[in-house]
């Protein structure tokens, strides 16, 4: 692997009172995901604090009930025409098991995130973010979001219901290329192949890239350097944020740090 392919870097730098840590993550259960893992929970032992995109312990107070909220006017029920409504359901029980009815009020993103997560395999208990959140509290350690959990629902809001409708006619429409895409993803993950996973997300997010990618990676480079300045911190973030010209890699040493791969 080259080494600008790893996954894991070490921030550094005379603003830093220790060096702190950025690792690219994949929000599943998949065991392809923990690949890293023994590494990254030594480094976290040894920092003072994590740091995810946002407060996993302000999530567990949202439901399915946020997404009806969320959804008035925009649920998948609402926003589908008739004839995609009935193929995705018929496509989504015959693959997944999954009854769309149940989706009916319910956001457009929810749906999309819940057949990307019923396609890849639930090997452990919790997401690899969890386990490292969970960890983190077991050891004393500060656990803190880059984002605000408010921040990410509010980027939900801004993407166009045309952008959910479309995604999901293309599941509908081609459900085994989705499913092969979504375990490429995983595959690449797990080889660490940190340039074809930033390529797909960019790909993948279409016109919304600028919004899902490009504006919240400026926004938490900057948080990650003012974090980093006041203790050693484990940042994870999605792996998708970390590559390309708008990537926390070239942000974040854009404010002056070192930023160095590990690879393990």
């Amino acid at each position: 692997m080259s080494k600008n392919q790893s996954l894991l870097w070490c921030l550094s730098g005379e603003k830093l009172p220790a060096p702190s840590y950025l690792f690219g993550t994949m929000h599943v259960r998949d065991q392809k995901a923990f690949g890293l893992i023994g590494t990254i929970e030594t480094i976290l032992l040894n920092c003072d604090a994590l740091a995810t995109e946002y407060d996993l312990d302000a999530s567990q107070s949202l439901d399915v009930s946020w997404f009806t909220d969320l959804s008035i006017g925009k649920t998948v029920g609402e926003v589908l025409p008739e004839k995609t409504w009935l193929k995705l359901r018929r496509v989504l029980n015959k693959t997944l098991g999954i009854h769309l009815e149940f989706f009916h009020n319910a956001h457009p993103f929810l749906l999309v995130n819940t057949i990307s997560s019923l396609i890849l395999s639930k090997d452990m208990p919790v997401s690899l973010d969890e386990h490292l959140w969970q960890m983190a509290k077991n050891a004393g350690k500060e656990t803190i979001g880059i984002e605000t959990l408010e921040e990410q629902l509010a980027i939900v809001e801004k993407i166009p219901i045309e952008a959910h409708v479309k995604n999901l006619t293309q599941i509908a429409g081609n459900f085994s290329r989705y499913r092969q895409q979504t375990l490429k993803m995983a595959e690449w993950y797990a080889s660490g192949n940190l340039a074809q996973l930033h390529r797909a997300s960019v790909k993948g997010q279409g016109n919304l890239k600028r919004l899902l990618l490009y504006e919240r990676n400026v926004v938490m480079a900057g948080r990650i350097s003012v974090m980093a300045s006041t203790r050693p911190t484990l940042f994870a973030v999605g792996a998708g944020h970390l590559a390309g010209k708008y990537g926390l890699i070239r942000l974040i040493k854009n404010k002056g740090l070192k930023i160095s791969p590990l690879n393990a």
